[in-house]
């Protein structure tokens, strides 16, 4: 039995982000294996099963606590605490590279919507942060790609929230300016249903889009390690990040007893990783019309996965 330290992020009193998280067959693994509250946590739907997430007080982010509250720490450091994670930084580990494009995320309640919109989106339904899976009256969650230069001048007022504070990377609900929001999503011509939701949605968050991978997850004699996206940060069109987090957390425990080695367990999660950042790279490219870049990225996945059926474990 291993007493851990999870190395959280937690910006001071940061407010919920009201954005759905989708997870598929490795979360659902761990998930009835380790969890013992029995509560129900997600919407099956046709794509994928999706949890409404607030961070840092959403119902994934709770469910997990109440598994994990009370056990003591010291033996192995955990870095989970994110793409600028303090650990990562510790060990040296470069930082995500920005892909050229933010996004606008949110949420609305079916009840401020038609009929005919909720029809349209039923697979992006997410239950409430309060648990509530009554269908009309959950949260419909979207998310709005919009380009913008690195370092520019509308990259700074973007990213400058009402009190003109600059962010980093991420401003949070009720803090994007009003301006911001309208000029980005414009006077343009869209679907019914896409323009109902962002002529109806108020308060968005902003992100910027960025990836990067850790060439190795164990440091300082596998005493610490990283997981999540403190390891690899992938840009959001597969939705795959919760599902790294589970698929880091099973392959640890395999190391922990006994059934694959350290460096096993490196190279598994290495790969992972590899083939998610290119395919979300590859449906991002397609997204913004970037042919030259989606080139690059479709030749390095056919190298990839050449290279994986020659059975090299070592990620090209």
């Amino acid at each position: 039995m291993f007493n851990v330290t999870i190395i959280e992020q937690k910006i001071g009193d940061r407010q919920g982000q009201e954005a759905g998280i989708g997870f598929g067959d490795v979360v659902n693994e761990l998930d009835k294996k380790y969890d013992a509250t029995g509560l129900q946590e997600a919407i099956q739907n046709n794509a994928r099963r999706i949890i409404y997430y607030q961070q840092p007080d959403g119902l994934m982010y709770r469910l997990l606590r109440a598994n994990f509250d009370g056990l003591p720490s010291a033996d192995l450091l955990i870095g989970a605490d994110r793409i600028h994670s303090t650990i990562r930084q510790l060990v040296g580990a470069p930082t995500g590279r920005y892909a050229g494009y933010v996004s606008l995320r949110g949420t609305i309640n079916e009840q401020e919507l038609s009929r005919q919109t909720c029809e349209y989106f039923s697979d992006y339904v997410v239950p409430t942060d309060d648990r509530n899976f009554t269908p009309g009256e959950r949260l419909i969650n979207f998310v709005w790609y919009y380009n913008i230069a690195d370092s520019s001048a509308e990259m700074n007022d973007v990213f400058s929230d009402i009190n003109r504070k600059h962010h980093r990377k991420t401003v949070p609900v009720g803090l994007v300016r009003l301006g911001i929001w309208e000029k980005v999503r414009g006077p343009i011509q869209i679907a019914e249903p896409f323009a109902e939701v962002l002529a109806k949605v108020k308060s968005p968050f902003v992100t910027n889009i960025n990836d990067s991978i850790r060439g190795c997850a164990y440091f300082y004699d596998d005493k610490v390690v990283l997981v999540g996206d403190a390891f690899a940060s992938f840009r959001p069109h597969v939705a795959a990040a919760t599902e790294q987090c589970a698929y880091h957390s099973n392959s640890l425990e395999r190391v922990y007893v006994g059934q694959k080695t350290h460096e096993t367990s490196e190279d598994d999660v290495r790969r992972y990783a590899r083939q998610m950042i290119l395919l979300n790279r590859i449906i991002g490219y397609l997204g913004r019309s970037a042919f030259f870049s989606l080139f690059k990225s479709l030749t390095s996945y056919i190298i990839f996965v050449l290279w994986q059926k020659l059975g090299r474990r070592k990620v090209p």
